[in-house]
């Protein structure tokens, strides 16, 4: 490679692969739910000594946030076709966005449950 040159992995290439996910064009994240994804098969986050600092705080914001939604909230694409991907920094993402309407909300099931905040002792 010339000096210069920009490389990118393409990660959207390893999350298409039919050998690590069988039908990789099927929306099934159900696959990450034994616990058994090979360390460089999911590459949200980047890998190895360069993966992000923030990575156990996003995945662990984006599970709660999606747990909140997906319980109450129902969805609909606003358009019939497809975005085109294109590369965002180092992330593929559609060009438009993905617009999405509100179908239904459904009404809390109980109050919210109060989790307790870890606090640091000194010891």
């Amino acid at each position: 490679m010339p000096a210069g040159t920009y490389v990118f992995p393409a990660i959207a290439l390893v999350h298409h692969r039919p050998d690590l996910y069988p039908e990789p064009e099927e929306f099934r994240p159900e696959r990450f739910l034994d616990g058994t994804t090979e360390s460089y098969a999911w590459l949200p986050f980047g890998g190895g000594i360069r993966r992000c600092i923030g990575a156990a705080l996003a995945q662990a914001e984006m599970a709660e946030v999606l747990r909140v939604i997906v319980e109450r909230v129902e969805f609909a694409p606003r358009r019939a076709t497809e975005d085109p991907v294109v590369m965002r920094g180092i992330t593929l993402a559609p060009k438009h966005g993905v617009p999405v309407t509100v179908r239904k909300v459904r009404p809390r099931a109980e109050a919210p449950v109060e989790r307790p905040v870890p606090v640091a002792t000194p010891s």
